[in-house]
């Protein structure tokens, strides 16, 4: 869904289109909130494998903080690791906390 810059609340209509071009998508993935439990499940899964990753080859970060906003004026706060790997420099996206 993120490489075709569509939501999660998009994914029914997905999930129609791939069953009428005679695609099997098996039972689970029919409920409207799949896709939302999907990226949850992977959400966790990679903040998980993020720390851990990090304290087993015990990288120096960076913690960085950014604020934003939504239309509806909701506030947030983005919290990314900035480390060394090798010669790069990679930056992971770990959580977005709502505030308020």
């Amino acid at each position: 869904m993120v490489r075709m810059n569509t939501s999660p609340s998009d994914y029914p209509l997905k999930i129609n289109t791939i069953k009428k071009a005679g695609g099997n998508v098996g039972p689970y993935m029919t409920s409207k909130y799949a896709a939302f439990r999907l990226l949850r499940f992977m959400g966790v899964t990679s903040h998980s494998y993020i720390i851990k990753y990090m304290i087993r080859n015990k990288y120096q970060f960076t913690l960085i903080l950014d604020g934003s906003s939504d239309r509806a004026n909701n506030n947030y706060i983005l919290v990314y690791f900035q480390t060394q790997e090798g010669s790069r420099t990679v930056v992971y996206l770990y959580k977005l906390l709502k505030l308020g």
